[in-house]
């Protein structure tokens, strides 16, 4: 975990919540408006520093250590009109999903052997449904942020896994450095089984929170990574 990254979230949630802007923060802390956005932008300086900074907006450091430590990742839910979309139209959600996991366009355009048209088409589909937005220089904003939300029950959740398990151990059996299985079988107790269970959904959720915290700090590279 980036401890470093969730305590300047913290610290730039407890700022929005203040209305202090790093004018005004410079201004408590005396120092100049570039050096705080600095300090900000490249989420570095020294502990004397940080407990100035928490003076300065009368927050102790304890408070925002702790309130990084709970920072959670953020989900989000498909609009119902996507969602029925995409299940009727599966090659759409397969697109987006390669937008959401940080493809460019360039990417995704030699990815799927996609002409000009295609490409335009999917994009303006999945913009007019309030997915994205399209900017100059053919860069797209994702509406939201987090991990999308999708029941397990879900008709497109359930198109999409049949269309991608397939895919998933294709690769898995082919195994290179990135792609690998692991097989074991033993006999366990009861008690002993169930904690396998907690132990694997707790490494689940300690490296989904890692991803968000590599994603939202814009980590470059990063690579969609999937487990079964």
């Amino acid at each position: 975990m980036n401890d470093t990254h969730t305590i300047f979230l913290s610290l730039k949630k407890q700022l929005k919540l203040r209305q202090i802007s790093y004018v005004e923060l410079a201004t408590r802390i005396k120092m100049s408006e570039a050096n705080v956005k600095r300090i900000f932008s490249e989420e570095s300086c020294s502990i004397a520093r940080l407990v100035q900074i928490c003076d300065a907006i009368q927050v102790p450091l304890a408070e925002i250590v702790n309130a990084a430590a709970e920072i959670e990742p953020s989900s989000f839910v498909l609009p119902k009109e996507a969602e029925e979309f995409f299940t009727e139209n599966l090659d759409y959600f397969v697109f987006y999903r390669q937008l959401e996991h940080g493809h460019d366009v360039k990417e995704l355009v030699e990815k799927n052997k996609l002409s000009s048209k295609d490409l335009n088409r999917y994009l303006k589909k999945i913009e007019e449904l309030g997915l994205i937005e399209r900017q100059p220089g053919d860069r797209i904003k994702s509406v939201h942020s987090g991990y999308l939300n999708l029941p397990q029950t879900s008709q497109l959740m359930q198109k999409y896994f049949r269309r991608w398990i397939p895919h998933f151990f294709e690769r898995v059996m082919s195994p290179d450095k990135k792609h690998f299985t692991k097989i074991f079988s033993t006999g366990l107790s009861e008690a002993n089984r169930q904690e396998l269970i907690d132990e694997i959904g707790a490494l689940v959720l300690k490296y989904k929170k890692r991803g968000f915290i590599d994603q939202s700090k814009g980590s470059n590279p990063f690579e969609a990574v999937g487990v079964c």
